[in-house]
């Protein structure tokens, strides 16, 4: 697995460079700044695997990605369509809405924040940048970037297929296609995935189906035209689908119960009897989507200067309907429903100048992202759990959220030379302008949902209107000095920034100051290091770095904020032993969609240490270790008077566990060539506990494994079998049901234990 830092300028990732000569540990050669850089020469923390590591590292899923950089943690989601980065403490609100502090970009084109998972097949590198980003490319961040590249065409007819059986009656089917139209100007490749599972969490109602299965399709098309050596441009569509009639929804477990509620307990005593992968579901559950997408990459260089055009469209439409209580009652159960189109477009033009001492980045971006068809979420909370049918059923809430963001930046880098020889100066500013547009409704009591964005406010029952914005400079300063060609330091401070945002519907008197949040802003100071040491015939990189980030008007998310249902059964809605269910004035039609509020908690500070390295003693041998140690102390807190009974303690220390380790072990055995390569890959990881909303989840430790005869006999053909999570580790990868002052908590929990085989075939030139 190549696991090493790469540089936050890097727009398309260059070939692996040759090996050293003496071991397998290789080169890593980025795009920067339209120059290539050696990544152990740039200053800012990012980790990259190639198309080999990430073939080693079974990396095929946002959750796999997890377990091989430490740092990064998905924070949780309903939806495994809709990952949700944490990068150094800090993400997006798990549900209601939010700008995210992580941004994950599908080749330069920032992706929507639901359903923003891509197929991980033919990529060419993913890599993760942390801390504040956004003088550079893209959106503005707090806390980092996820970038997914694909292969891109080449003039080579080549190609290959794959196919994978498992466990759980695993199968996929994978294939590439790459043509060359006309030698040296016009190329295509195409590809494709289909993917097909059981469920793996055992649901104990056999009438209903298993969750958490798999069965989605994707296709990717990707044309590459340069008609001239000064014009290049790449455009890829990607096209992605799963049923929402034959996918189960995310598995939930059911972690603890209230002990004064009997039926409740006897639930949970039944859960730890029946084994942690098993879950109770009153319905059979759904999930599915339908996106795709356009990205159009236009470069133009003429001289010294390079001008960059980056377009991109995506389009979603989602749907879920979970019973997130994991019990056979209607405790908590939803049916979710979204549809949006985004569009965007990035300027950049770079170049530069004074002998080669000067480069330069100037650049401007735009995103505008619409709701499309329903946009509705439908609660029922606590349903029949008094009696079936005592309790009204309540209408579902519609949200039609659309966001505007416009930002200018610029980028430069300055060698002092003149002052001391291998010093770099680099400094960039951006200043971003958000709008943002909420609509929302009362609609129907149970689905099909027919009410779209032109039918808010005007027609839609209840509609209400508001609007809001927000603009912020941000900004990157630091020095960097390389010592010598093993040796670079970096010390560098930035400022993040994520916009306001509104919570919908129109709020009564109660919650209306609560009716919009203020932007977060993030200043961070970073101090690295990176190296090589030369042993012999060995080699040694090893990379650090120490931050200290300070978060003022953290956006946090407390849910269970809504008039009661309890209404029905001639309880008041004011009654104290129903406080959790208040929204301040007892009318349920303008409670918060999904009784979820975003608010302004306080403030936060994170301070950390970050470790990597690759250590290749022989040429068939390499170890990949890396670790991180977080420490994250809010340093004030205050939540309004109003949601003092739901607002739990822990709000601004989510999903940051204090520990992360993981460690990658490949081995290749000395065998002739003509025999082919064997090579043994095992990773290893653990994480300290994390806090989520109400709820701590236990450490855990997760080994993959993964045994590979690549070029059999000297064939294009290649075999391997692998395992996943190979001890059958039991742990929690997210929250379901957390809010304080319920009854129930129920948590999203890893996979099982899975292993297969997987086949390959390729052809053309090696």
């Amino acid at each position: 697995m190549m696991l090493v830092p790469m540089t936050t300028f890097a727009q398309d990732a260059l070939p692996q460079g040759d090996a050293n000569q003496s071991t397998g540990l290789a080169d890593i050669v980025v795009t920067a700044r339209r120059s290539t850089e050696n990544a152990q020469s740039v200053p800012v923390t990012i980790t990259a695997l190639d198309a080999q590591g990430l073939r080693d590292a079974q990396i095929r899923t946002p959750q796999d990605l997890q377990a091989s950089v430490p740092g990064v943690f998905l924070s949780g989601s309903s939806s495994r369509a809709s990952p949700m980065y944490a990068i150094r403490g800090q993400s997006r609100p798990l549900s209601g809405n939010g700008a995210p502090a992580v941004v994950t970009y599908f080749s330069d084109v920032p992706l929507p924040t639901y359903v923003s998972a891509v197929p991980q097949f033919d990529l060419q590198s993913i890599q993760v940048l942390k801390g504040p980003q956004g003088t550079l490319f893209g959106r503005n961040t707090s806390a980092g970037a996820v970038l997914l590249y694909p292969q891109a065409p080449t003039y080579n007819l080549e190609g290959y297929v794959e196919g994978t059986i498992g466990n759980y009656d695993l199968r996929t089917l994978e294939g590439v296609v790459n043509v060359p139209i006309l030698e040296g100007k016009v190329a295509l490749r195409l590809g494709g995935l289909m993917e097909r599972r059981d469920g793996n969490i055992k649901n104990i109602d056999t009438r209903f189906r298993d969750l958490q299965n798999l069965h989605s399709n994707h296709l990717r098309a990707s044309l590459l035209l340069e008609p001239t050596d000064w014009l290049k441009n790449t455009t890829i569509f990607d096209y992605n689908r799963q049923p929402y009639s034959k996918v189960s929804a995310t598995g939930t477990v059911l972690v603890w119960a209230d002990p004064n509620d009997p039926y409740l307990s006897a639930q949970y005593e039944a859960q730890r009897k029946r084994g942690f992968f098993t879950s109770g579901s009153n319905f059979t559950t759904s999930e599915g989507y339908t996106t795709y997408g356009l990205s159009n990459k236009t470069e133009i260089s003429i001289g010294n200067i390079t001008l960059t055009n980056i377009f991109g469209l995506r389009q979603v439409k989602f749907a879920t309907d979970n019973s997130g209580d994991a019990v056979p009652l209607k405790y908590v159960d939803s049916l979710q429903v979204i549809g949006s189109r985004q569009y965007s477009n990035e300027v950049q033009l770079a170049g530069d100048g004074l002998g080669g001492r000067l480069k330069w980045l100037v650049g401007g971006f735009f995103l505008d992202a619409k709701p499309r068809g329903p946009n509705t979420l439908d609660t029922d909370i606590f349903r029949d759990v008094f009696a079936p049918g005592l309790l009204p059923n309540t209408p579902s809430s519609y949200a039609f959220n659309r966001e505007k963001s416009k930002a200018l930046f610029a980028n430069l880098s300055y060698r002092l030379d003149a002052l001391l020889d291998g010093l770099t100066v680099n400094a960039g500013a951006r200043y971003t302008w958000d709008k943002f547009y909420l609509c929302s409704g009362t609609g129907e009591y149970d689905p099909p949902y027919s009410y779209t964005p032109d039918d808010c406010p005007g027609v839609i029952p209840e509609g209400s209107a508001i609007a809001g914005k927000s603009s912020k400079p941000t900004w990157t300063i630091g020095l960097d000095y390389q010592a010598n060609e093993d040796l670079f330091f970096f010390i560098t401070s930035r400022r993040g920034y994520k916009a306001a945002g509104l919570n919908g519907p129109s709020f009564g008197t109660g919650l209306k100051p609560l009716q919009g949040f203020r932007p977060e802003i993030t200043t961070d100071v970073e101090l690295g290091v990176k190296s090589t040491i030369r042993a012999g015939g060995a080699q040694i990189r090893l990379n650090g770095s120490v931050f200290r980030s300070y978060v003022r008007d953290l956006q946090q998310t407390v849910s269970g904020v809504s008039t009661g249902n309890f209404a029905g059964i001639g309880l008041a809605c004011t009654a104290p032993d129903f406080e959790p269910f208040l929204d301040g004035d007892c009318d349920p039609s303008n409670d918060p969609q999904g009784t979820v509020l975003t608010i302004n908690a306080g403030k936060l500070r994170t301070t950390g240490v970050e470790l990597e390295s690759v250590i290749a003693p022989t040429r068939n041998l390499t170890l990949t270790m890396g670790a991180t140690f977080i420490d994250a102390k809010v340093t004030s807190f205050s939540v309004p008077a109003i949601l003092a009974a739901v607002a739990p303690p822990n709000l601004g220390t989510l999903y940051t566990p204090k520990r992360t380790f993981s460690g990658d072990v490949r081995y290749v055995l000395p065998l002739d060539e003509r025999i082919g390569e064997v090579a043994l890959n095992a990773t290893y990881y653990t994480s300290s506990k994390f806090d989520m909303v109400g709820y701590t989840a236990n450490g855990y430790q997760l080994v993959n494994a993964r045994l590979d005869w690549n070029n059999i006999a000297g064939s294009q053909v290649s075999a391997g079998i692998f395992a996943r999570n190979l001890f059958n580790a039991k742990y929690v990868s997210g929250p379901a049901i957390t809010a304080v002052g319920l009854p129930l908590t129920s948590v999203i929990v890893g996979d099982p234990r899975a292993y297969g085989l997987v086949l390959r075939v390729g052809f053309g030139p090696r």
